[in-house]
C-alpha cells in the first residue's frame, strides 16, 4: 500500500467519523433545546462537521477516489444509536458535554496525523485543509472544556439537586 493509498483509506475513515457526529450533535442540539447558549454553540459546530464532511469528500475527489459507502453507512447508523443513548439519562446534557469533548480530541488527532503523513507524500493541499479542520475541532474542544462545569452547574439547578 502506497502512503497515498493509506491517507485515503484514514480520509474515508475520517469523513465516517464526520457523518456520525452529525447525527450525535443533532441529537445533543435538540437535548440542549432549554439551555439556547449551549444549543446555539452544538449547531453552530454541527453545521461545522457537515462541512468538515464535504471537505473530506472533496479531498477524497482530488485524490481519485470517494468515501466508502459502507463506512458512511456505518457512521450515519452509530451517531443516531449514539446520540439517543445518552438522551436516556437525565444527566444527558453533562454526558454529551464529556462525550463530545472526548470525540473532539479524537478528531484532532486523525486531523493531526493525516496533516503530518499528507506532508510527507507530498499532498499540501490535503495537509492544509486537515490543519484548518483541525483548528476548528480544537476551538470546540476548548469549548466544551470552557463549559462543561457550567454544564454541569445548569444541569444541577434545573434538576432541582441541591
Amino acid at each position: 500500500m502506497s502512503s497515498k493509498d493509506q491517507i485515503i483509506a484514514w480520509l474515508s475513515d475520517v469523513h465516517a467519523v464526520e457523518e456520525n457526529l452529525s447525527a450525535v450533535l443533532a441529537a445533543h442540539c435538540k437535548e440542549a433545546e432549554p439551555f439556547p447558549e449551549v444549543r446555539e454553540r452544538l449547531e453552530r459546530h454541527l453545521h461545522e462537521t457537515r462541512r468538515h464532511a464535504q471537505r473530506v469528500v472533496e479531498l477524497l475527489r482530488s485524490l481519485g477516489s470517494a468515501p466508502s459507502a459502507v463506512k458512511t453507512a456505518a457512521g450515519r447508523t452509530m451517531g443516531m444509536v449514539e446520540g439517543i443513548s445518552t438522551g436516556l439519562f437525565r444527566d444527558s446534557l453533562v454526558k454529551n458535554a464529556i462525550a463530545d469533548y472526548a470525540m473532539e480530541h479524537f478528531e484532532m488527532a486523525c486531523y493531526s496525523a493525516l496533516a503530518a503523513s499528507a506532508d510527507d507524500a507530498g499532498l499540501p493541499n490535503v495537509a492544509q485543509t486537515c490543519r484548518e479542520i483541525f483548528g476548528e475541532e480544537a476551538e470546540m474542544a476548548d469549548w466544551l472544556e470552557e463549559q462543561i462545569p457550567e454544564i454541569s452547574r445548569l444541569h444541577l439547578q434545573s434538576a432541582g439537586v441541591q
